[in-house]
């Protein structure tokens, strides 16, 4: 019977050894994805923001499998204006193929090219990024009565420019021209332009839809081509080496 009973006692003792060393393994590589995100995290905003001083994020979500990144509020400052963030939210997972959800409240833009800030009510997103490649499965930009919804993908294999594959989808597309106007972004008689030319656009739920899309070297919006890529510079062929021969 006492055999029976230290026989048990070790196979509990290495069930439990077996789940410290299990969950020791799992905290470490949490800790390192999530040491990775801040890192990437004040990386990415420091080139945006002209090499401006970022400071990591909160982290959260352990012991769960989610790792949240929180800024209460995240200011980018650059050579034309500023970006401010409030309640910036990414969360994701450490298992692979997961997506990222991005939430966000208020965002103010301001600019030196016109007078008045630029708000918006909140932003969301939920992406996946696959090797060269960024998924949008769903996001929308939204302010009063205007949202702008974003599908596609993104191809970030080239370092010069990231190329996209995307639907935008603009609901009460008139509101947010009268805020560009009112900001004096852009003069009355162009908002009007715009205005016809998206209404051109307009689907049977009266959204205005816009692809976003490379063709023949260039970025179009819908019908209009508005940026050409830049051309690959050819790289000169080796030159071979004559051998050199000892002299005797």
């Amino acid at each position: 019977m006492a055999k029976q009973s230290n026989k048990a006692k070790f196979i509990a003792g290495g069930i439990t050894l077996l789940i410290i060393l299990a969950f020791g393994a799992y905290s470490y590589v949490w800790f390192q994805i999530a040491e990775a995100a801040k890192t990437s995290y004040v990386t990415e905003l420091s080139k945006l923001g002209n090499g401006a001083k970022i400071t990591p994020p909160e982290v959260s979500g352990f012991p769960s499998n989610k790792i949240i990144l929180y800024k209460e509020k995240e200011i980018i400052n650059t050579d034309s204006g500023t970006l401010e963030i409030n309640a910036l939210k990414a969360q994701g997972s450490i298992s692979a193929d997961t997506p990222i959800k991005i939430t966000t409240e208020e965002l103010v833009l301001t600019s030196n090219l016109w007078g008045k800030a630029i708000s918006f009510d909140r932003f969301y997103t939920l992406m996946r990024v696959k090797q060269d490649k960024v998924f949008f499965d769903d996001s929308a930009l939204k302010q009063s009565n205007f949202e702008a919804k974003v599908t596609g993908s993104v191809d970030i294999s080239n370092q010069d420019v990231a190329i996209p594959d995307l639907i935008v989808t603009l609901s009460n597309h008139e509101d947010f021209l009268n805020v560009l106007v009112d900001s004096g972004v852009i003069e009355k008689h162009i908002a009007n332009i715009a205005g016809f030319a998206m209404a051109a656009l307009m689907n049977k739920d009266q959204k205005v839809e816009i692809p976003i899309y490379e063709k023949d070297g260039m970025i179009n919006l819908g019908p209009f081509p508005i940026m050409k890529l830049p051309t690959p510079q050819p790289q000169e062929p080796l030159k071979r080496q004559k051998p050199i021969i000892p002299e005797e």
